[in-house]
């Protein structure tokens, strides 16, 4: 089956930090640690325009520089003429439009820094309204028409910071009921808000927890990211080491673990917490990085194949897949690749 998928590499930009894909129109945004956003054409996916979105700032008041890193992109709307889009860098958040046809963009929107923790997540509501951004301690929810103005959702930053507990690493609306926020630590934990219950994400309305000592200092058990089914009740939380399958009708355990890194020393012996992003593809699928520049591919619990993406040893890919399209992209030490086939029909073979 994993032969059956074929890649395209589309870039080996040493830059290239973040991506997302949007749809057969749009084609591919990705963004960089220079502060640009690159965008690619679909069908074949090519480069097609580059601009510069974010520039290294000096804050006065926290006598700190803010980095002109991309740390988070999202596609927001398409038009015939023209589509827009969300770029982060730490702390500040930009709404821009870009013409279909002659690439011309324009800066719509610059959202004012409420964030006082690195930014890494931005999920867009299906409505196209609002959208989320989370940092490592806060989630915050924001309103195009209202841009002055923001909504805390969440703030886990303890009175001293000796006390903190956790950080989190990923967060996004429910892709079928957008009221639902969902979003992960490095406690090991996948909290899941209900916004129609109450207007805050934390305490949640259920909480998912495989390992039940998780603590900051469990490397381990951290869930970088997520990904619901097609099936609406099954989420797949990828953890370090391993993806955890739950049912959310049944939170007392995950219905399924597949283990995914075996050498755990190798692993820490990296010096860094390697963030593992997470597809899902059908309502039992899945596709994730592991270490050696390869995808792991699931179709059934505990069932797993491979693809080599010839990206070189001890490289960790990051997955991001279109929910509106089968498209999967690859992204991360300086390399975009797209796999070009269905992947789920490559999964259904």
């Amino acid at each position: 089956m994993a032969s059956s998928v074929q890649v395209q590499h589309l870039s080996s930009d040493a830059e290239v930090t973040s991506l997302v894909c949007g749809s057969e129109t749009c084609g591919l945004l990705a963004g960089d640690t220079r502060g640009r956003l690159h965008f690619y054409k679909p069908q074949p996916f090519s480069h097609w325009l580059s601009f510069v979105s974010h520039l290294t700032f000096f804050d006065r008041d926290s006598s700190g520089a803010e980095s002109e890193h991309v740390a988070a992109v999202q596609f927001v709307s398409e038009y015939q003429r023209a589509f827009t889009c969300l770029s982060a860098n730490e702390k500040t958040i930009k709404l821009w439009s870009v013409g279909q046809q002659d690439g011309k963009h324009r800066l719509r929107l610059s959202f004012p820094s409420v964030h006082d923790f690195h930014i890494h997540s931005l999920s867009v509501h299906p409505t196209r309204d609002q959208f989320l951004a989370c940092d490592d301690l806060s989630l915050t929810l924001w309103h195009f028409d209202h841009p002055a103005t923001s909504f805390s959702l969440a703030n886990l930053k303890p009175q001293r910071i000796e006390d903190l507990q956790e950080v989190l690493l990923f967060a996004a609306f429910h892709p079928l009921h957008p009221s639902l926020v969902v979003y992960s630590s490095t406690a090991g934990s996948v909290r899941i808000a209900d916004l129609r219950l109450r207007a805050q994400a934390f305490p949640p309305a259920l909480e998912l927890r495989s390992h039940k000592s998780g603590t900051h200092l469990d490397l381990l058990a951290s869930v970088s990211g997520l990904a619901f089914s097609s099936n609406e009740h099954v989420l797949f939380a990828r953890e370090i080491r391993s993806v955890a399958t739950w049912d959310c009708r049944y939170p007392t355990e995950p219905i399924g673990s597949t283990l995914i890194l075996q050498n755990e020393r190798r692993l820490l012996a990296r010096g860094d917490t390697p963030k593992f992003q997470i597809a899902g593809v059908g309502e039992s699928g899945w596709v994730t990085g592991g270490m050696d520049g390869n995808l792991v591919i699931s179709r059934e619990f505990n069932q797993t194949e491979e693809v080599d993406l010839s990206l070189g040893q001890a490289y960790v890919p990051f997955v991001v897949s279109d929910r509106r399209s089968s498209q999967l992209f690859v992204a991360g030490k300086g390399q975009i690749v797209a796999l070009c086939e269905d992947i789920r029909n490559a999964l259904s073979t």
